[in-house]
């Protein structure tokens, strides 16, 4: 973000709120209009009881009580709604085009971040809807593309307990992950036509999101 400066993220898994939260004070810190538009198709009472739950677990954070707070219940939330810097929508993206249409031309540089349903399927269906808002030079990341191989292993060493819900389900089914929906995708001819896997954003060897940094060329 710092690099290209982006002035518009798209935002696909709102949750708790504090992804929207850093990306929001990351990029005013070199423009103070820069706006991030966050999806979930989940209302907040339903993401709140479940982020509760999370936050409830770090009630001894350093650093004070506040860190136990979910982003959506933190000062930085009312804050940055407020002034516009983060624009909170409910449903799925596609529900929103004309909105998205709006932020995306007033914007210099667009980057779309998927954190929504780590399944192929869905990954696959957000990137129709989503990739043309991407600028030329910017990216579109896939988010979490390592479950692919943490699920797998989790399953096959009798940890499928680790590995739960959605996730266990796309993986026993068939279907799998984030991942091989990059797998699928780098495949297809209009991709390689505009777009790249950059590895290099990878240059240290730890990410969450082993190839799931796509920069858009053309």
């Amino acid at each position: 973000m710092w690099r290209k400066k982006v002035d518009l993220v798209i935002e696909i898994g709102t949750m708790c709120g504090g992804s929207a939260i850093f990306y929001a004070k990351t990029m005013m810190d070199y423009n103070p209009a820069a706006r991030v538009v966050t999806f979930d198709v989940r209302n907040e009472g339903d993401r709140m009881n479940l982020c509760k739950s999370f936050s409830s677990k770090r009630h001894d954070a350093p650093g004070g009580e506040s860190l136990a707070l979910p982003g959506l219940k933190h000062p930085f939330w009312r804050n940055l709604t407020t002034s516009g810097n983060i624009i909170p929508l409910m449903g799925p993206a596609s529900h929103h085009l004309a909105r998205l249409d709006e932020l995306s031309a007033s914007s210099k540089t667009v980057m779309v971040i998927d954190d929504g349903d780590h399944v192929t399927r869905a990954v696959l269906e957000t990137w129709e809807v989503l990739h043309k808002y991407t600028s030329v030079g910017s990216y579109y990341l896939v988010q979490d593309t390592r479950l692919d191989t943490d699920c797998a292993y989790a399953i096959l060493t009798s940890r499928a307990h680790w590995c739960s819900g959605e996730w266990k389900n796309a993986f026993t089914d068939g279907e799998g992950g984030p991942g091989l929906a990059i797998d699928k995708l780098v495949q297809r001819k209009e991709f390689k036509q505009g777009w790249v896997q950059d590895r290099s954003i990878e240059a240290w060897g730890v990410t969450q999101h082993p190839g799931g940094y796509l920069l858009r060329r053309a």
